[in-house]
Parts: C-alpha cells; structure tokens; sequence
C-alpha cells in the first residue's frame, strides 16, 4: 500500500497521504477504503497530498483520463457533496490533475475538485482551522482486516 490515510469528523475531512510509485488503481483503492471505514460519513471534504507521489512524465493526460473517468461518477455518488483538494509537488503534475479537473467539469459531478502547490492554500479553502496538526497515521490493522474481507 502507497498511501495512508485518516478521517477526522471533528472537522469533517479525509486526510490521505501518497508516496511511492504512482498508480491510479491505488488511487481507486484509497477511496474506496476511505468510503468503507466506519468514520466515513458522506459529504466529508478530502485532502490529498500527493507531493511524494508526482506523476511521472511517461503517463499522459489521456492515459489517466481512461482509467478514472468511468468510476468517478460511481465514487462521486458515494461520497456525496464536498470539495476534494489535491496537493500536487510540481507543475507537471499540476497541469495533468488539473487538466483532468477541467474536463471532468462538463459533466455534473458533486465533489468539488481543486488542486494545489501550497497546503495551506488548500487547508483554507477545504475550512481546515489553521491551528489542526495534519497527523497522517492510519489503522493498518482495519485496511488489513478489510482487504481480507472484500
């Protein structure tokens, strides 16, 4: 697993945390996880670093379109009306999550999608209070348990 991940209700958002190589398919896992723990609640924001995971040069824009855009609306759904921030670590794969963005506004989609260079540019527009402590730490013995079980 490249990511962690936590929900804090108190201030009603996920906190996930990529590294590694990327990959989509753990993209789609990471919110599916997200969606089956048992302090998910629908319509949480979301806060995605993904600074420690750029997307690589060789994946083009077209590529990620192709493997995301059919679940997204079925994800969408499940996680209802909210804003997903995502923090990108360069301008490459700045211009490829927001390219993806763009085009997946045509349609109409409940989540909110924005992404960023600056976390607290993203911490502000999600409502995170200035003075919380991002702790990216995860129940690993949960995502264990569930992945058993699906």
């Amino acid at each position: 697993m490249s990511y962690t991940f936590y929900i804090e209700p108190t201030i009603n958002c996920i906190f996930y945390k990529f590294y590694g190589a990327y990959d989509t398919s753990v993209r789609e896992q990471s919110v599916l996880d997200a969606i089956n723990h048992p302090d998910f609640n629908k319509e949480m924001n979301i806060l995605s670093d993904t600074r420690n995971q750029p997307i690589p040069s060789d994946i083009s824009f077209k590529s990620i379109t192709d493997e995301v855009r059919q679940n997204l609306k079925i994800y969408d759904r499940m996680l209802g009306k909210c804003r997903w921030a995502t923090i990108v670590a360069n301008a490459q794969s700045y211009a490829k999550v927001h390219q993806f963005i763009v085009t997946g506004r045509l349609g109409s989609h409940q989540v909110e999608r924005k992404p960023f260079r600056n976390i607290e540019k993203a911490r502000k527009w999600l409502g995170i209070p200035a003075d919380y402590k991002i702790k990216h730490h995860q129940d690993t013995q949960w995502s264990a348990l569930q992945r058993s079980i699906m």
